[in-house]
Parts: C-alpha cells; structure tokens; sequence
C-alpha cells in the first residue's frame, strides 16, 4: 500500500516544496552573504534575503489556513518557522493565526491597536504619515508593525509577549552583530520585504 503524500494536494508537492525550500535557503543564504561585510556580496545578501521573507510569508499565509498539508499539526510547525523567516515571530504562531482566521469570519481589523486615535492625538505624525502614504510609502502598515515590536514592551497592552520580544531582539542583534553594517542590511532586508509585500 502506498504511503499517502503529507500534502493537502498531491499536485502542490512539488511547487510547495520549491517555495519552502527557496524561503529556507534564501533566508540562510542571505543573512550569510550580509555577514560577509560590504559590498556586492552584502547588496546581493539583502535582495535574496528580501525575497526570502517575501515567500515566508506567502507560506505563512497558506500554513494559517492549513493549505499545504493534510495534518494540522504540520502545517503549524512549518507555519512557526515560515513567522520567523518572515519575521513575524515576535507574536506566537497561534496568535497569528486566530487574529487571521477572526479577520475571515469576522470582516473587522482586529488588531488591538487603534492607530487612527494614536494619529488623531498626534497632529504632526499623522500629517507626516498621511504625506508618506500620498507618495505611495506604507506609513501606516509600517506604524503598525512597529506596534507589534513596542506595545509589548508598554504597560497597556500584551504585557505576556515582553520577555519573548526582549530575547528575540536581542538575539536578532546577537546573530546579525557582526558589526553595524551587518545589522543595518539585515534591517534593510526586513524592510524591502515588507514594502515588496504590501
């Protein structure tokens, strides 16, 4: 009797494992070529590291909604490494996916941050955020991720999460801290991600 394919679709194997595979090496790769100093190699680094992120989270997406393969189980471990890749780890996998799952049933942002009154009580940032997102910058989706990084660390919201943001901020400088410029492509993969993702 033949084994049965993990896959929720036997026809996905094959670009599936492509996705998950070039997101994985992409990843490693990229941050080896940051660590590798200056240069092409560091520009190079930071284009394949982007892209990387970029799959991950296409991946992340499709793990969420238990797309890629039939067990549950195995679409949330491989959804807990696609959030790192993407660099969504600093919530938990599970949170991720409930919020995602309630943004479907739910049709409402659900995100516990009210950025339109933090904008409202900050006359000179929400005019510099709506001149940014006029000229196409994603102001508002970089404010928001910048909440997910720093309201953890507030006394208002999500105290849980502020050990696990602590560890996972430094220890992102912990891996990357081969020098300021290693850290400054790595940042800058996150970003060009990002803004190649919205």
């Amino acid at each position: 009797m033949p084994i049965p394919s993990p896959f929720r679709h036997p026809d996905g194997a094959i670009p599936n494992l492509l996705a998950m595979t070039w997101a994985l090496g992409g990843w490693t790769g990229g941050v080896i070529l940051i660590c590798r100093g200056p240069g092409a190699a560091a520009a190079a680094g930071v284009v394949l590291l982007a892209h990387a992120m970029v799959v991950a989270s296409y991946l992340l997406h499709e793990f969420a909604h238990h797309t890629v393969f039939r067990k549950p189980a195995a679409n949330q471990a491989a959804g807990r490494l696609a959030s790192w890749i993407a660099g969504s780890c600093y919530a938990p996998y599970a949170e991720l996916r409930a919020k995602h799952m309630r943004h479907h049933v739910d049709r409402a942002d659900v995100v516990g941050f009210d950025y339109r009154a933090f904008l409202r009580r900050r006359p000179a940032l929400r005019a510099a955020v709506a001149a940014l997102e006029w000229a196409y910058v994603p102001a508002v989706d970089l404010l928001m991720h910048a909440a997910v990084l720093v309201l953890p660390m507030s006394r208002l919201l999500r105290p849980y999460h502020r050990h696990r943001v602590a560890s996972l901020l430094a220890e992102d400088y912990g891996v990357v801290g081969r020098g300021p410029r290693a850290a400054e492509d790595f940042l800058g993969a996150v970003g060009v991600s990002f803004l190649t993702s919205v």
